[in-house]
């Protein structure tokens, strides 16, 4: 018996009947009047938690590259002398001072780096 072969291109594509769940349109109506949700980067949240205990090093609680881990470090410590809209990091204020160590980490994969992170406070 002679086997069939097909002229229509093979594709990856899967193929669909083009009947899905989506509606044409979506629908037009506010969200609910409800507390408005913020998001908050990790540093915003961790810098704040960070601030409670000043003077304290502080294990951030993730794992970075060493190049991410020592950028990070580098630009909490220069924040006093560049000022927080010239750092990558969210989170830090004007006038804020910080200190941070990066280092292989202790208890994490290879190549994976920590970071600590200290609050010295405002100079003023």
């Amino acid at each position: 018996m002679a086997e069939k072969k097909s002229n229509r291109k093979k594709s990856n594509q899967k193929r669909t009947s083009g009947s899905g769940t989506r509606s044409g349109k979506a629908k037009v109506e506010n969200p609910p009047a409800s507390v408005p949700w913020k998001r908050r980067s990790f540093w915003v949240v961790a810098l704040e938690e960070i601030r409670l205990a000043p003077r304290v090093w502080h294990r951030v609680d993730r794992l970075y590259t060493r190049a991410s881990a020592a950028q990070i470090a580098s630009d909490l410590r220069s924040v006093i002398r560049r000022g927080a809209e010239h750092v990558r990091v969210k989170g830090v204020l004007d006038g804020e001072a910080w200190d941070a160590r990066w280092e292989m980490s202790p208890d994490g994969p290879d190549n994976q780096f920590a970071i600590w992170v200290m609050y010295l406070g405002r100079p003023d």
